[in-house]
Protein backbone atom coordinates (compact mmCIF):
# COMPACT_ATOMS: atom_id res chain seq x y z
CA UNK A 1 0.00 0.00 0.00
CA UNK A 2 2.77 2.43 0.52
CA UNK A 3 3.10 2.57 -3.60
CA UNK A 4 0.02 3.75 -3.93
CA UNK A 5 0.45 6.20 -1.11
CA UNK A 6 3.69 7.00 -2.91
CA UNK A 7 1.60 8.03 -6.05
CA UNK A 8 -0.87 9.84 -4.54
CA UNK A 9 1.78 12.26 -2.59
CA UNK A 10 3.04 12.11 -6.27
CA UNK A 11 -0.15 13.14 -7.89
CA UNK A 12 -1.18 15.75 -4.89
CA UNK A 13 2.13 17.83 -4.70
CA UNK A 14 2.90 16.75 -0.86
CA UNK A 15 6.13 16.97 -1.24
CA UNK A 16 7.13 16.01 2.40
CA UNK A 17 4.91 13.02 2.63
CA UNK A 18 6.65 11.73 -0.53
CA UNK A 19 10.32 12.53 0.28
CA UNK A 20 9.56 10.32 3.53
CA UNK A 21 8.07 7.37 1.39
CA UNK A 22 10.61 7.85 -1.49
CA UNK A 23 13.67 7.61 1.31
CA UNK A 24 11.41 4.49 2.99
CA UNK A 25 11.72 3.30 -0.60
CA UNK A 26 15.61 4.00 -1.06
CA UNK A 27 16.28 1.86 1.62
CA UNK A 28 13.85 -0.97 1.23
CA UNK A 29 12.07 -1.02 -2.07
CA UNK A 30 12.65 -2.33 -5.97
CA UNK A 31 12.97 -5.93 -4.64
CA UNK A 32 10.80 -7.59 -6.89
CA UNK A 33 12.19 -6.09 -10.19
CA UNK A 34 10.12 -3.17 -9.79
CA UNK A 35 12.26 -0.22 -11.15
CA UNK A 36 9.54 1.96 -10.27
CA UNK A 37 10.71 1.53 -6.80
CA UNK A 38 14.55 0.55 -7.41
CA UNK A 39 16.96 1.98 -5.12
CA UNK A 40 18.44 3.96 -8.66
CA UNK A 41 15.00 5.39 -9.15
CA UNK A 42 14.26 6.51 -5.53
CA UNK A 43 17.61 8.12 -5.19
CA UNK A 44 16.87 9.63 -7.94
CA UNK A 45 13.70 10.85 -6.67
CA UNK A 46 15.27 12.17 -3.80
CA UNK A 47 17.40 14.43 -5.20
CA UNK A 48 14.15 16.20 -7.16
CA UNK A 49 12.66 16.60 -4.00
CA UNK A 50 15.13 17.76 -1.83
CA UNK A 51 16.38 21.75 -2.26
CA UNK A 52 19.85 21.61 -4.02
CA UNK A 53 20.97 23.91 -1.20
CA UNK A 54 20.08 21.22 1.42
CA UNK A 55 20.99 18.13 -0.68
CA UNK A 56 24.36 17.89 1.00
CA UNK A 57 23.19 17.68 4.48
CA UNK A 58 20.54 15.42 3.19
CA UNK A 59 23.28 13.10 1.89
CA UNK A 60 25.00 13.19 5.26
CA UNK A 61 21.90 12.07 6.74
CA UNK A 62 21.37 8.89 4.06
CA UNK A 63 25.04 8.21 4.73
CA UNK A 64 24.66 7.44 8.21
CA UNK A 65 21.14 5.70 7.93
CA UNK A 66 23.24 3.68 5.90
CA UNK A 67 25.83 3.16 8.59
CA UNK A 68 23.45 2.38 11.08
CA UNK A 69 21.64 -0.64 9.06
CA UNK A 70 25.38 -1.62 7.73
CA UNK A 71 23.64 -1.74 4.33
CA UNK A 72 26.75 -1.40 2.24
CA UNK A 73 25.40 -1.58 -1.36
CA UNK A 74 23.40 1.38 -0.33
CA UNK A 75 26.33 3.38 1.34
CA UNK A 76 28.13 2.43 -1.74
CA UNK A 77 25.84 4.01 -4.26
CA UNK A 78 25.84 7.09 -2.40
CA UNK A 79 29.48 7.32 -2.74
CA UNK A 80 29.39 6.89 -6.25
CA UNK A 81 26.55 9.24 -7.06
CA UNK A 82 28.18 11.94 -5.28
CA UNK A 83 31.47 11.04 -6.42
CA UNK A 84 32.91 10.95 -3.08
CA UNK A 85 35.64 9.30 -3.92
CA UNK A 86 37.67 9.43 -0.88
CA UNK A 87 35.36 7.81 1.44
CA UNK A 88 34.49 4.94 -0.89
CA UNK A 89 38.77 4.15 -0.64
CA UNK A 90 38.02 4.75 2.97
CA UNK A 91 35.77 1.82 2.92
CA UNK A 92 37.97 -0.52 0.06
CA UNK A 93 40.67 -0.01 2.91
CA UNK A 94 38.98 -1.10 5.55
CA UNK A 95 37.47 -4.14 3.48
CA UNK A 96 40.21 -4.85 1.23
CA UNK A 97 38.83 -8.03 -1.05
CA UNK A 98 39.26 -9.07 -4.29
CA UNK A 99 35.38 -8.45 -5.64
CA UNK A 100 35.27 -4.56 -3.56
CA UNK A 101 38.19 -3.54 -5.21
CA UNK A 102 36.95 -4.96 -8.97
CA UNK A 103 33.26 -3.40 -7.92
CA UNK A 104 35.02 -0.11 -7.51
CA UNK A 105 34.01 2.61 -10.01
CA UNK A 106 36.89 3.43 -12.53
CA UNK A 107 37.39 7.10 -10.68
CA UNK A 108 38.40 5.37 -7.92
CA UNK A 109 40.76 2.88 -9.25
CA UNK A 110 42.64 5.72 -11.08
CA UNK A 111 42.98 8.10 -8.60
CA UNK A 112 44.36 5.62 -6.17
CA UNK A 113 46.02 3.34 -8.44
CA UNK A 114 49.10 2.28 -6.46
CA UNK A 115 46.93 1.88 -3.29
CA UNK A 116 44.33 -0.13 -4.95
CA UNK A 117 47.16 -2.03 -6.54
CA UNK A 118 48.92 -2.89 -3.47
CA UNK A 119 45.71 -4.09 -1.77
CA UNK A 120 44.48 -6.14 -4.82
CA UNK A 121 48.29 -7.71 -4.68
CA UNK A 122 47.59 -8.35 -1.07
CA UNK A 123 44.38 -9.78 -1.71
CA UNK A 124 45.38 -12.29 -4.57
CA UNK A 125 48.23 -13.59 -2.33
CA UNK A 126 45.93 -14.38 0.62
CA UNK A 127 43.54 -16.26 -2.12
CA UNK A 128 46.54 -18.02 -3.10
CA UNK A 129 47.32 -19.04 0.50
CA UNK A 130 43.77 -20.92 0.50
CA UNK A 131 43.86 -22.30 -3.45
CA UNK A 132 43.92 -25.86 -3.44
CA UNK A 133 42.94 -27.46 -6.92
CA UNK A 134 43.19 -26.78 -10.57
CA UNK A 135 40.09 -24.43 -10.62
CA UNK A 136 40.97 -22.14 -7.75
CA UNK A 137 44.31 -22.01 -9.19
CA UNK A 138 42.73 -20.44 -12.68
CA UNK A 139 40.78 -18.50 -10.88
CA UNK A 140 43.89 -17.08 -8.83
CA UNK A 141 45.27 -16.39 -12.64
CA UNK A 142 42.31 -14.37 -13.46
CA UNK A 143 43.19 -12.33 -10.29
CA UNK A 144 46.73 -11.93 -11.90
CA UNK A 145 45.46 -10.57 -15.18
CA UNK A 146 43.50 -7.81 -13.20
CA UNK A 147 46.31 -6.98 -10.99
CA UNK A 148 47.98 -6.84 -14.70
CA UNK A 149 45.44 -4.23 -15.90
CA UNK A 150 45.55 -2.23 -12.70
CA UNK A 151 49.32 -1.75 -13.03
CA UNK A 152 50.59 -4.09 -11.02
CA UNK A 153 52.83 -6.34 -13.56
CA UNK A 154 55.44 -6.09 -11.03
CA UNK A 155 53.56 -7.25 -8.18
CA UNK A 156 52.04 -10.08 -10.28
CA UNK A 157 55.37 -10.97 -11.38
CA UNK A 158 56.64 -11.12 -7.46
CA UNK A 159 53.72 -13.60 -6.89
CA UNK A 160 54.32 -16.15 -9.91
CA UNK A 161 57.53 -16.69 -8.14
CA UNK A 162 56.68 -16.22 -4.73
CA UNK A 163 53.97 -19.12 -5.68
CA UNK A 164 56.65 -21.34 -8.31
CA UNK A 165 58.97 -21.49 -5.03
CA UNK A 166 56.15 -22.11 -2.34
CA UNK A 167 54.74 -24.79 -4.03
CA UNK A 168 57.00 -26.55 -6.10
CA UNK A 169 55.25 -30.01 -5.57
CA UNK A 170 51.85 -28.60 -7.18
CA UNK A 171 52.23 -29.34 -10.99
CA UNK A 172 48.85 -28.02 -11.63
CA UNK A 173 49.28 -24.52 -10.05
CA UNK A 174 52.48 -24.44 -12.44
CA UNK A 175 50.72 -25.37 -15.08
CA UNK A 176 48.45 -22.57 -14.48
CA UNK A 177 50.75 -20.04 -13.73
CA UNK A 178 52.58 -20.78 -16.88
CA UNK A 179 49.64 -19.58 -18.79
CA UNK A 180 49.58 -15.99 -17.65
Amino acid sequence: WHKWEYKVYHKIGDKVKELQLARHFFFEGGRWDEKEYSMESMYASLKTLVLKDDWAKYVETLISEAQGKKDIIRLLYIYTQEKMWQEYMDYIRKNPSIYNIDDAPKDVKKLFRDEIVKLYATAVRNYFQRASNRDSYRNGVAYLRKLIRYGGSKEAEQIVSEQKSRTPRRPALIDELSKL
